[in-house]
C-alpha cells in the first residue's frame, strides 16, 4: 500500500490552561504546536479516551467525560476548527477561548466520543494483529501470508455494532455493516453476520478484517482529504515468501512503498486518520510503549504534602526488532506464560528464542539498549519526573 506523507509544517492549536466539572468545560490560552512532533501518537491516546470515559469509567467525578475531554483539549486541542464545523454554541466571540457545557450540548460530547470510539475499534484490531501467533510466529505479517490462509485465519474482535457512529455523524464504519449483514442459510462464509449489538465480540476473517479497516480508512480520509491508498483492492500473496532462499516467490502482494507526496490535513481528526493509515502499513514491523510519565503518581508540594497529577497515557511509537546488545539478534518483546519465568516481559528472536548466547550476558537473556527518549513530551517529563513516586 502506499500513504502520502503528512506535512510537517502542519500546525494546530492546544489550551494551556483547561477546566472541567459538572459536565463544564473551559478552555484558555492557546497555544500553536507542530502535531507531527508533539502527537505522533494521537490516535492511540483518542483511544485510551474511549477506553477510560465510555468502557471503564472512573468512579470518581474528577475523571468523568468533561475532564478527560479536557485532558485531550490541554494536549491536543478540537478536533475541528470552527471554519469546519459550526462552533458558534460554544465560541467565546472575544477571544479564541472557548466554553462548553456537556450535559446541554451533548452533540458536542457524542461527536467526540464518536470518533474516539472508531479509533478505539480499529486500534484494538491493530493490536490482534500485532500480538497474533500464527505459524509460530508472533505477529501477522500480510506479505507472508496467502489469500487462502487469510480467508480461513477466524480472528476475535471486539462487536464493532457497539461504536456504530451516531445519525448526526459523517463517518464511515464499514465494520460495523458488515458485521450486520444478513446471511442466508445457503450462504457459505467465514465472517460472522447477522451480529447485534448484544453480543461484546464478533468472530471475523483476517482477510475481511484487513479490507473493512482499510475501507474505513480510506473512505474517512476521502471526505476530509483527498487519500488513496495504492491498489484498494488488497491482495495477499498467492504464494509466501521464500524464507530460505530469501527471495520472493511470483504472486501478487500488498506493496509497502516509500513515501511519495506530502500532504497538509485539513484539522487534527484528518491527522489522526493518518496515523491510523500510517500504522496500518507499518504492522507488524512496530510497537509501542509507555510513556514515562504514562501512570498517575503522587507529586511532593514544597510543603511536603502531595497531590496526585495525572499521568499522560501517551505511547511511544518503537520499532518491533532491535538487536540484542550482547549476541546483536534482532528480537521483541513477548510475554511468556506464567509458569514460565514468572509471567515475566521477555525479548525474543522471530522464531521465539529468549536465551541469549553471548557468555558475557550475567542474565542470559536477550536485552535491548534503552531508547534516549522515554517521555512523550518536554512539559510531561518537567511535570511528572520532580519529587514523584509512584
Amino acid at each position: 500500500m502506499q500513504i502520502q506523507a503528512i506535512n510537517p509544517d502542519f500546525e494546530w492549536k492546544n489550551y494551556r490552561k483547561v477546566t472541567s466539572g459538572t459536565g463544564e468545560i473551559t478552555a484558555s490560552f492557546p497555544k500553536v504546536y507542530k502535531p507531527v512532533i508533539a502527537a505522533t501518537t494521537a490516535h492511540r491516546r483518542l483511544a485510551k479516551i474511549y477506553e477510560d470515559g465510555i468502557l471503564s469509567p472512573a468512579s470518581d467525578n474528577m475523571k468523568d467525560g468533561s475532564f478527560l475531554i479536557g485532558q485531550w483539549l490541554n494536549l491536543y486541542g478540537l478536533l475541528y476548527s470552527n471554519e469546519d464545523v459550526n462552533l458558534t454554541d460554544i465560541k467565546d466571540e472575544k477571544s479564541e477561548n472557548f466554553k462548553v457545557n456537556l450535559l446541554t450540548n451533548r452533540n458536542f460530547f457524542d461527536d467526540f466520543f464518536t470518533h474516539a470510539g472508531i479509533v478505539w475499534w480499529i486500534v484494538q484490531v491493530f493490536n490482534l494483529f500485532r500480538r497474533t501467533k500464527y505459524k509460530e510466529k508472533i505477529g501477522l505479517d500480510p506479505n507472508k501470508i496467502t489469500t487462502k490462509e487469510a480467508a480461513s485465519l477466524i480472528l476475535t474482535v471486539p462487536n464493532p455494532l457497539r461504536v456504530r457512529p451516531s445519525l448526526s455523524s459523517n463517518l464511515t464504519f464499514t465494520p460495523a455493516t458488515w458485521a450486520a449483514r444478513k446471511i442466508s442459510d445457503h450462504e457459505t462464509t467465514q465472517s460472522q453476520g447477522n451480529l447485534n449489538s448484544i453480543s461484546t465480540t464478533w468472530n471475523v476473517s483476517y482477510l475481511d478484517l484487513i479490507n473493512l479497516v482499510k475501507e474505513t480508512i480510506q473512505k474517512n480520509l476521502e471526505a476530509l482529504n483527498e487519500f488513496k491508498f495504492n491498489n484498494l483492492n488488497i491482495n495477499l500473496i498467492e504464494n509466501p515468501l521464500d524464507l530460505d532462499e530469501k527471495k520472493e516467490i511470483p504472486g501478487n502482494k500488498i506493496r509497502i512503498r516509500k513515501i511519495q507526496t506530502v500532504t497538509p490535513p485539513k484539522n487534527l481528526i484528518t491527522f489522526i486518520w493518518f496515523l491510523l493509515a500510517e500504522e496500518f502499513t507499518e504492522i507488524p514491523n512496530i510497537d509501542f510503549e509507555n510513556c514515562n510519565g504514562y501512570f498517575d503518581k503522587e507529586v511532593s508540594n514544597k510543603d511536603g504534602s502531595l497531590k496526585k497529577i495525572s499521568g499522560c497515557k501517551n505511547v511511544l511509537k518503537r520499532s518491533r526488532f532491535r538487536p540484542c546488545i550482547y549476541c546483536n539478534e534482532l528480537v521483541y518483546k513477548r510475554k511468556e506464560k506464567p509458569e514460565n519465568n514468572n509471567g515475566r516481559l521477555l525479548l525474543a528472536t522471530e522464531q521465539g528464542i529468549t536465551v541469549c548466547t553471548n557468555t558475557n550476558n550475567p542474565e542470559k537473556f536477550h536485552k535491548h539498549r534503552q531508547h534516549k527518549r522515554r517521555w512523550c513530551s518536554q512539559s510531561c517529563r518537567l511535570l511528572l519526573r520532580k519529587n514523584s513516586k509512584l
